[in-house]
């Protein structure tokens, strides 16, 4: 029988190989096997093989917290649905980049279809959002046909089948 152990990770102040937020959001394993922690604060990345911790610390208009969702598209590039917009960062450089901070609504998750259409979805409509430009090009706003009224909400699953499924019950 193989044994497993189980590792506890929480914010230590001044211990720089801790987690920097306080409420864990979100946590996302790439294709490299690393594990990205979302939180109210910021994201960091947990490397397993030195057992450390990256941090992406928040910053005014590039990333802010709280972090709602993290998915890596076909590229290897990681992608953060926050509540001030989204934002892209290259793994290995650690390059990011923020886009969509005009956007009212905030931000709940991304999946990209395997033809390459990227989606994100924030709590008034499903969009899809050109990664080249850094721009949304089309809108699905998620408002009631029969009393205007904004639905629930909206919110992308990556399932094995990478399916998508849209929550759209009105309140």
């Amino acid at each position: 029988m193989e044994a497993h152990s189980q590792v506890e990770f929480r914010p230590e102040p001044g211990n720089r190989d801790s987690l920097t937020g306080l409420t864990v959001k979100s946590v996302f394993q790439d294709r490299s096997g690393e594990l990205w922690v979302a939180s109210d604060l910021s994201v960091d990345r947990y490397d397993p093989a030195t057992e450390r911790f990256a941090h992406f610390p928040s910053e005014p208009g590039m990333l802010e917290g709280p972090i709602h969702h993290i998915n890596q598209d076909s590229a290897g590039r990681i992608w953060l649905a926050t509540a001030y917009g989204l934002t892209g960062i290259e793994p290995a450089s650690g390059r990011r980049a923020h886009y969509l901070d005009a956007m009212t609504a905030v931000l709940r998750s991304t999946f990209e279809e395997k033809d390459g259409t990227f989606w994100v979805a924030d709590k008034e409509a499903v969009n899809i959002f050109d990664r080249a430009r850094g721009t949304l090009i089309q809108r699905y706003a998620l408002r009631s046909a029969a009393s205007g009224r904004p639905l629930n909400r909206a919110c992308f699953h990556d399932l094995t089948m990478q399916m998508i499924s849209i929550d759209v019950r009105a309140d």
